[in-house]
């Protein structure tokens, strides 16, 4: 049975195979362009940059450092909750399919995926997950410039690509499948997303309470990947 998936106001064809999962063949993934970080999302651990927490700083991910980082998208986990994932600490309830090939199409980055869990397709299908938010580390480059004729404060290098996450709204306003807008710090955790795991009940105040102390034991390594 095939279906059609609207993706970057276009149609992309969305198949369903006999075993119930969900191929998406094209979608866009992320694109070059300038979002707003709050200086607490920004990436520096030795505290150089001197970043005000609570101000918005307008980041570009450009062009050619998207190219350069296509590759280390390919193959990643799509996880039902943002979280950073290693094969140290990989979260087996929440990985719910994985990113196929990707290829970088001026200014964007486009690629499939594959959707293994039920509960995930519902998601999508019902338009709760209607997009996905790149997991990645990158270094800033605080350096200002103008792209496009728009200002911006720096430039994300060196990106690197840890998985992509089903969200409800993305922060590229044009991609279904695209970057995710700031969020609370207890969504940033994933705290108060356990409710979109695919299996098992709801988390008892208890149970969160012991997520958190859990995630905050998570080494330097793995705390540096940002959502964008």
């Amino acid at each position: 049975m095939k279906y059609l998936f609207a993706l970057d106001g276009k149609n992309s064809v969305r198949t369903i195979d006999g075993d119930g999962h969900l191929t998406i063949s094209r979608c866009l993934l992320t694109k070059a362009e300038i979002s707003g970080y709050y200086g607490r999302e920004i990436p520096d651990p030795d505290g150089k940059l001197k970043l005000d927490p609570d101000k918005l700083y307008n980041l570009l991910r450009a062009p050619d450092e998207l190219a350069k980082a296509s590759s280390s998208l390919a193959g990643k986990p799509v996880l039902s909750v943002h979280k950073a994932v290693t094969s140290e600490q990989h979260d087996h309830q929440s990985t719910v399919g994985s990113v196929g090939t990707v290829l970088f199409e001026k200014p964007a980055l486009y690629g499939s995926l594959s959707i293994w869990d039920g509960e995930a397709i519902e998601r999508i299908e019902s338009g709760e997950a209607k997009s996905v938010s790149c997991g990645y580390r990158y270094t800033p480059d605080m350096t200002p410039g103008v792209y496009e004729g728009q200002k911006y404060d720096g430039v994300m290098r060196d990106i690197r690509f840890n998985h992509l996450a089903l969200v409800e709204e993305g922060r590229v306003s044009d991609a279904v499948i695209g970057d995710a807008k700031p969020i609370t710090f207890a969504d940033k955790y994933g705290l108060s997303r356990i409710k979109h795991a695919p299996t098992g009940p709801k988390p008892s105040n208890n149970g969160a309470s012991k997520a958190f102390t859990k995630l905050t034991k998570i080494s330097p390594r793995i705390s540096e990947i940002k959502r964008g």
